[in-house]
């Protein structure tokens, strides 16, 4: 199975909101027994729960229960075990680089991948729901071009 790996700082708003969006379009692509998506993050907290932004964006403007999400640290097992890493900025990207070099042919920010283009997903952590929904927006535009790429390459 195609395993994708989403990464941020501490896997409670960022990655956990891509890992449940690109679930949802892996879902509605009948793509969920082909790929497997989990997140993590570089300084996480093991066990953090998802922030009350994500949760609140999540449910509302995607029907999405994120409610199991439990904040996960970063490891090489989950590198070696990743077919494709996406981090949400640059900067994510090179500390992923520095600390796990056999990454680099599978590791991607998050609109380099979905649109072959430069730029970071801000961290919304604390700030008010309509800056987590402009966040969560951008991330399901990008999770929903992957998606369909996929489903493409795998012919479906």
């Amino acid at each position: 199975m195609f395993t994708v790996l989403f990464i941020c700082t501490g896997n409670t708003c960022r990655s956990p909101m891509a890992e449940w969006l690109f679930r949802r379009q892996l879902h509605m692509l009948e793509l969920e027994e082909q790929i497997h998506v989990e997140s993590a993050g570089l300084f996480a907290v093991d066990g953090g729960a998802l922030s009350s932004g994500a949760k609140n964006v999540l449910a509302r403007n995607f029907s999405v229960q994120a409610d199991t999400h439990q904040a996960r640290s970063l490891n090489q097992t989950m590198i070696d075990y990743a077919d494709l890493i996406i981090t949400m900025t640059t900067q994510h990207k090179e500390a992923v680089l520095k600390r796990y070099p056999n990454a680099k042919n599978k590791l991607f920010t998050l609109l380099q991948y979905a649109f072959e283009g430069m730029g970071d997903i801000a961290d919304p952590f604390g700030a008010p729901d309509e800056v987590y929904e402009e966040i969560a927006f951008t991330i399901d535009e990008a999770c929903t071009v992957i998606a369909h790429r996929m489903k493409e390459q795998l012919g479906k």
